[in-house]
């Protein structure tokens, strides 16, 4: 049996959780309560298996933009310094085991079958709950956490952060990136009331590190750090960075520590404010780090489809900026691409398309519309979103069938000089990134960056 098939194998049994057609009430209040109500079972099925989350010191990120890459750079900063990790990462782009990584890896397919059978087979036993796949993901990164035992655990908020299934954890770190208008359905619809959700997950005699601008926002992230008593709050003003993108597209800043330039080693803009949280977080766990592991574990970090260039001549940039905080921080980027310009777009259904399509349409000379699929997840329907850039945008429009027909005809339209970026949705970028990185390698090499090039299209 193949590592893929062990994988896949697997894997089934988690998405046979997934209720796709789910019945209950969608009021925000109904919402919370049971979001609530979940992470109380997550608690008592934790505690069940012995805890195994307390294992290891934890580093807990949160915030609307930017908390994967921050994540993914804590964590690649610390490794860079001689600690083991565990990173948990969410949502996935191809194959669900890049939501565990060890050490810079993804999690092997044979542990994970393990710790996946443990789970299920505990959660019958357990007799109180119906496990969905959000809580068997935690409850497989908790046993993780407890069979490697590593220095430090790196976990990225899902959504929100008061009543995620992540915040069963104490955290000896919190870290709140940004904050912006992001899955109202379940955090409501203002700003307050999003960053009450973001705070939730500051406890008492931690460090906490944010990068929040609004006055609002941070007042919400100050109730919680005052009510519950933290060891340290700092916030990055990401207007004394003194920010400056090179050539190649990497961002650098000032340390306000040092004084000194550091670089990020994930292209793009937006890269320097996720570093300089990542960065301030390692030293609030780790004081004595030195510069030249930070500088090390920034240069290697990486991240998936975060204004990702495929391999070959062609320009094709894959963005997953799903929510108008995250496209109007691309922006700049996409700018200084090649023209023509052509954009491969495709959205949720519970997203904010339109505001989304507005901000994209100046920058693009020409549009290819797809549709994401994801397990569980309604996508925006191809005629309803190519209606809404052609009411935007000036750009022409055409729909494409599939996403991996709307790359190869946006490559056409692009031509050898042009560029084509890939944005609206993280699955959407996923779907397309098979034609590079196949996910039966993926597996086998436990890296996403697997395989050899270059493949036919």
């Amino acid at each position: 049996m193949s590592q893929y098939d062990i994988y896949r194998a697997a894997n089934q049994r988690l998405e046979a959780l997934i209720d796709v057609n789910p019945s209950h009430e969608t009021g925000l209040r109904a919402v919370q309560a049971r979001a609530s109500a979940r992470l109380k079972v997550m608690a008592a099925f934790l505690e069940y298996l012995g805890n195994p989350h307390r294992a290891a010191p934890v580093i807990h990120v949160g915030g609307t933009s930017g908390k994967g890459s921050t994540a993914s750079s804590v964590a690649s900063i610390l490794h860079a310094s001689g600690m083991s990790t565990v990173l948990h990462t969410s949502p996935f782009l191809q194959v669900s085991t890049e939501k565990l990584q060890i050490d810079g890896q993804l999690i092997e397919a044979p542990l994970f079958a393990e710790l996946t059978d443990q789970v299920i087979d505990a959660a019958g036993r357990f007799g109180q709950i119906r496990l969905t796949y959000g809580e068997a993901w935690m409850a497989i990164v908790a046993l993780a956490m407890a069979r490697l035992k590593p220095d430090v655990a790196v976990i990225e908020v899902g959504a929100g952060g008061r009543f995620d299934l992540t915040n069963v954890v104490d955290s000896s770190v919190a870290v709140i990136t940004t904050i912006g208008i992001d899955h109202t359905e379940t955090l409501g619809p203002t700003i307050p009331e999003i960053a009450w959700h973001k705070a939730g997950i500051i406890k008492h005699g931690q460090s906490v590190v944010h990068g929040v601008e609004q006055t609002e926002a941070r007042a919400e992230i100050d109730r919680q750090a005052a009510a519950v008593g933290v060891a340290s709050l700092t916030r990055i003003d990401f207007t004394d960075l003194q920010v400056d993108q090179g050539n190649d597209g990497h961002a650098t800043w000032r340390d306000p520590v040092t004084g000194g330039r550091l670089r990020a080693g994930i292209p793009g803009l937006p890269q320097a404010q996720n570093g300089a949280l990542a960065v301030a977080a390692c030293r609030a766990f780790a004081p004595d780090l030195a510069l030249a592991d930070i500088e090390r574990g920034l240069a290697e970090t990486r991240i998936a489809a975060r204004f990702e260039r495929m391999p070959g001549e062609r320009a094709v940039i894959l963005d997953g900026a799903h929510n108008v905080q995250k496209v109007g921080a691309i922006i700049p980027d996409l700018t200084r691409l090649p023209r023509p310009r052509v954009g491969v777009i495709g959205f949720l259904a519970a997203k904010r398309s339109d505001e989304m399509i507005g901000l994209l349409g100046p920058a693009l000379d020409h549009v290819v519309v797809a549709r994401p699929d994801v397990l569980g997840k309604s996508g925006r329907d191809v005629a309803q979103t190519a209606e809404s850039v052609r009411a935007h945008v000036a750009a022409p429009v055409i729909s494409a069938s599939s996403p991996a027909d709307a790359v190869r005809m946006a490559e056409g339209i692009a031509g050898d000089h042009g560029s084509v970026i890939v944005t609206g949705s993280l699955y959407l970028c996923g779907a397309i990134r098979e034609r590079w990185y196949a996910s039966p390698e993926i597996i086998e090499q436990k890296t996403q960056w697997a395989g050899s090039y270059p493949r036919p299209s």
